[in-house]
């Protein structure tokens, strides 16, 4: 049963993080954007990225309440980025 509900917590946070790297290149963009044109948006954009980043902090400390062993080897990570933990 602790494989099974394992799995499920690796498999719902590497969807989610697959998703929100996509959001973080999008905001990413808009912010460059945001700096070369849009003066008065800026402040509205940077405080989407800090939802965004806070969205993620929450996200990852419910799934290491719930399996903490996952994040000493994510499987969502590349095996660079493994190697760098």
């Amino acid at each position: 049963m602790a494989n099974i509900n394992a799995s499920s917590v690796a498999q719902n946070f590497e969807t989610f993080f697959n998703g929100w790297l996509v959001c973080r290149e999008r905001f990413l963009q808009q912010l460059v954007q945001a700096l070369r044109y849009e003066i008065e948006r800026r402040g509205s954009l940077i405080q989407q990225v800090l939802s965004h980043y806070e969205q993620y902090a929450l996200e990852k400390s419910r799934a290491a309440r719930e399996q903490v062993l996952l994040f000493y080897s994510p499987p969502w990570l590349t095996s660079f980025e493994k190697a760098l933990l």
